[in-house]
């Protein structure tokens, strides 16, 4: 088992990792559609995408507004939100509604990837509480690394440490395999 906990190190074998990233309030401002990928536009989100970019295989959107979408699907700016608390919230009902199609697409996209993939859920709780523990039954792991984090602010320095110190499977540093107390 790795330090971290998980059953695997992502750096010692190559197995499929793809990212699903919570959407963001702060939109491009544009008067047409455009790749989902670009209408967000805070520094949160963009470095979401970057750790996607940088640590996974694949990765998908998931909106409150649209569901589960791929970078390159174009949409325009919306305002909607699983906050119960904002003023865009979609309403109870929708959540619900939302919770349903989206576990579905979930499940449908994992369907083609195989059962070592690892699932990362890089969205704040409003996002993860609606999906199913069902969405998930075809891989073997999911991973929620912002569970247990105190806000926005340690979710960023969580993705930034992550990215910085990020090695591809198989070219990990031999400080990787020391383990405290023992000599190379």
């Amino acid at each position: 088992m790795h330090p971290d906990g998980t059953q695997y190190c992502h750096d010692c074998i190559a197995t499929p990792r793809v990212a699903f990233v919570g959407c963001g309030a702060s939109k491009a401002d544009v008067d047409e559609p455009i790749p989902a990928q670009d209408l967000y536009d805070s520094n949160y989100f963009d470095l979401k995408r970057e750790y996607s970019e940088t640590t996974c295989d694949g990765w998908y959107i998931v909106s409150a507004e649209h569901g589960v979408l791929s970078p390159d699907d174009e949409i325009e700016p919306y305002d909607a939100s699983l906050n119960p608390d904002s003023d865009s919230y979609i309403g109870d009902y929708e959540a619900g509604k939302w919770s349903v199609r989206v576990s579905r697409s979930i499940s449908m996209r994992l369907s083609f990837w195989n059962v070592t993939t690892t699932a990362v859920l890089l969205m704040g709780s409003d996002y993860r509480e609606h999906i199913q523990e069902s969405a998930f039954s075809s891989i073997r792991n999911v991973e929620k690394p912002f569970e247990g984090t105190s806000g926005i602010g340690d979710q960023m320095q969580w993705l930034r440490e992550e990215i910085d110190t990020y090695h591809p499977p198989g070219q990990s540093d031999i400080d990787h395999f020391v383990r405290e107390g023992q000599n190379a």
